[in-house]
């Protein structure tokens, strides 16, 4: 009666080790294929959220008008691009909607200014939304 005991008992160890497989590949897959939405010049963009590293307020100073040039994120400098600037050739106007996201591009670490993040979306729920090549940036 042991062994019969012990097989059951390895068969549900298995199937538990396969079912948390399961689930984790699945979590995976998930986030692959989630987005996060953001305005620029009044156009909705998405970037893979496997890519973003934080999202911050440019400011606290709501009197704060200017967009520094880089940053400290996690004890580095890392560069600030004004994608406002970089798709309009006018720079972003600081608003209390205007937010830094630090992301990885091209194995560097940068932030990008956007004019407001809108949302965390699935793949399938993009419609009409631009995906930013952050590799480009």
């Amino acid at each position: 009666m042991d062994s019969t005991n012990n097989s059951a008992n390895n068969s549900t160890a298995t199937n538990e080790n396969l079912n948390k497989n399961t689930r984790s590949n699945t979590n995976t897959n998930q986030t692959n294929s989630r987005f996060l939405t953001f305005t620029v010049r009044g156009k909705q963009y998405a970037m893979p959220l496997l890519k973003v590293l934080q999202v911050t307020a440019l400011s606290t100073n709501p009197n704060s008008k200017t967009i520094p040039t880089t940053i400290n994120h996690r004890g580095n400098e890392i560069k600030v691009i004004d994608l406002g600037q970089k798709i309009g050739n006018t720079k972003t106007q600081v608003s209390r909607e205007t937010t830094l996201i630090a992301l990885e591009s091209n194995s560097n670490t940068c932030a990008i200014v956007v004019d407001s993040v809108d949302d965390v979306v699935n793949q399938n729920e993009m419609n009409n939304i631009s995906i930013l090549d952050t590799d480009k940036i």
